[in-house]
């Protein structure tokens, strides 16, 4: 493929430097991170849509805003130019290249490319994963499965490396790779039956080691993993249909619906495994070329991380056959389609498009209203809030709203290293400290909006912190004024008050799920400092506490229980059960 590659800085761009010829354009920041990598049929022409704000793509602004210079590679046709942008976006995971709008509902599997690599359920691709599968489209059946592969193959889950063996290597649950009780061969083996069960291979194998698993967990009292691993091997062709995982790829088949509607399209994808419909996805974007261009794309992102069917057909009103075969050319395609499928995907496709117009419109005005207070229009927004429990276990963290809805995936969660005691504006400040490491460096994508659930003293602690391209503003009750209703406070100080407006509507959901959110995990913390003491109190040791354990299954239910419960147990007398009782109650208080 001959490529001419050549650069232009944005500020002292001159059209006539372009070719006039077709070929792959890179927006590059001022530090050379790739930030949007696109096509086209006349480089020239399209270039200058960016330059002269042509193009009303709602991210345009903001990657304009950060974009210094741009980068062509001019090729012999369109159609190398696709096999080429293609390639670049699967390399490079550019962050302003959104592949399809509601691509980020659908969750993958991922396997990270550490020492020893951890299996994840994420929802935004990168370059920290070794080996990428999906997407799914039932997120509570996936973290199903990925728990029994855990359990199974004994991976890792800690994000950070131990020195020492926990309590999931105690429990049967890890391998402990921290003390080496495992060879990187024997990890690396178990990673690579993970890949072929998740490609749909060796599944009956799978089956035989689950009842093999099963029967090692009982005889070494870890009943609950043998009662996880029990369940799921009921559920084992449950799981595996409805997450489209095949036992034969030639039986899998991709039925897929493109509608219209300048100036968006709409992708609808139903996958069939053995006759029978296993998953169904739908998803959105704009198109400006033309509707072969944007068939072309669309597919080519749902592939990028996701195992080609054995057959696929395609419905839309114009199809470029000849450019599909060449991005896929192992794929059988069959052009003919059934009545009944066909209706089937466009009456659940009509509804998907009707819920993502209610949404959008909703939240449109709303961010419009928002815009007009803080300066500019937030396309996200992070909030984040504070919590102590009487200055011990203080933590930070924050939640993402995006496009109408909440992006679990980029939630984050710190717990306070560096402040003592009850200080809200330094726990805040180390927070978004943190923060600011990962937008630098690139690790985490910058909200449009940063807000924090607090006033003016908070704001003023952390907008020197924040950069500059980041809106900041504060939202905190109204003491003064409007007894119960809420205030938002922007960069400048000055005060809206949030009333029953669908603005205040969003700004206080928001801010109610950055409060459960942190509430949560301060919670969870300090019932895990519960489970970790239980077994140092006296008398109890961790022969007891196995004892309780597979009496009562979980720590939860032992918090639940009651004393004469707890006496019930084998070697409890009745004063350790009071103890046990008063210590998950009153934890703190006991004198052991």
């Amino acid at each position: 493929m001959t490529q001419i590659d050549t650069e232009i800085t944005i500020t002292s761009f001159e059209s006539s430097r372009v070719p006039a010829l077709p070929g792959v354009y890179l927006f590059i920041s001022q530090k050379g991170k790739i930030l949007y990598i696109g096509k086209a049929k006349n480089l020239r022409t399209r270039i200058n849509q960016y330059i002269h704000k042509q193009d009303s793509r709602v991210q345009l602004p903001f990657l304009m805003g950060e974009a210094e210079r741009i980068r062509v590679i001019v090729t012999r046709s369109e159609h190398e130019a696709l096999i080429l942008e293609a390639q670049l976006i699967s390399k490079e995971h550019p962050p302003y290249n959104i592949d399809l709008l509601d691509e980020g509902r659908y969750p993958y599997i991922g396997i990270t490319k550490e020492k020893w690599p951890r299996l994840l359920v994420i929802r935004r691709k990168g370059k920290g994963f070794r080996w990428l599968g999906g997407p799914f489209t039932d997120v509570g059946k996936l973290r199903k499965l990925i728990t029994v592969l855990i359990e199974t193959f004994s991976l890792r889950t800690c994000k950070r490396m131990p020195s020492k063996a926990c309590i999931n290597y105690q429990m049967g649950r890890c391998s402990a790779p921290c003390e080496q009780k495992i060879t990187a061969n024997e990890y690396e083996q178990n990673l690579t039956n993970v890949i072929n069960l998740l490609k749909g291979k060796q599944w009956n194998r799978f089956s035989d080691r689950l009842k093999k698993e099963i029967s090692i967990s009982a005889e070494n009292l870890h009943f609950e993993k043998a009662a996880l691993l029990r369940d799921a091997l009921d559920m084992l062709p449950v799981l595996r249909a409805s997450l489209g995982i095949a036992l034969n790829k030639d039986s899998a088949r991709d039925i897929i619906l493109f509608s219209f509607y300048s100036p968006i399209f709409v992708m609808s994808v139903a996958r069939y495994s053995d006759g029978k419909l296993t998953q169904l996805f739908h998803f959105t974007d704009k198109y400006y070329d033309n509707t072969s261009s944007a068939i072309t794309e669309s597919l080519a992102a749902f592939y990028r991380n996701r195992e080609l069917p054995g057959e696929i057909s395609i419905s839309s009103p114009e199809t470029p056959w000849k450019d599909i075969a060449a991005l896929f050319s192992p794929l059988k395609m069959v052009k003919r389609i059934t009545k009944e499928t066909l209706t089937l995907l466009r009456n659940n496709q009509q509804e998907a498009i009707g819920h993502w117009l209610r949404t959008r419109e909703n939240s449109k005005k709303r961010l419009e209203e928002l815009g007009k207070f803080i300066g500019r229009v937030p396309l996200s927004i992070l909030c984040m809030d504070i919590s102590t429990f009487g200055g011990e276990h203080t933590v930070a963290a924050s939640v993402w709203w995006e496009d109408g809805k909440f992006i679990k995936k980029e939630y984050r969660r710190f717990r306070i290293k560096t402040i003592e005691g009850v200080d809200d504006f330094g726990s805040l400040r180390e927070a978004v400290t943190r923060c600011a490491v990962h937008w630098d460096d690139g690790s985490w994508k910058k909200p449009h909006l940063f807000l924090v659930d607090g006033g003016k003293g908070q704001l003023s602690s952390i907008i020197p912190l924040i950069p500059a391209e980041i809106t900041v503003a504060g939202i905190v009750k109204d003491r003064t004024k409007t007894r119960g209703h809420e205030i938002l406070i922007n960069q400048k100080g000055d005060e809206l008050s949030l009333t029953n407006s669908s603005l205040a509507l969003l700004v206080k959901a928001i801010r109610d799920e950055a409060h459960r959110f942190v509430i949560t995990y301060n919670r969870n913390l300090r019932k895990d400092k519960t489970k970790s003491q239980l077994s140092t109190l006296k008398g109890i040791g961790k022969s007891r506490e196995q004892s309780l354990l597979r009496y009562f299954g979980t720590f939860e239910a032992i918090r639940n229980a009651t004393t004469d419960d707890i006496e019930k147990v084998s070697g409890i007398s009745k004063e350790l059960a009071k103890k046990i009782y008063d210590f998950f109650h009153f934890s703190g208080t006991i004198k052991s």
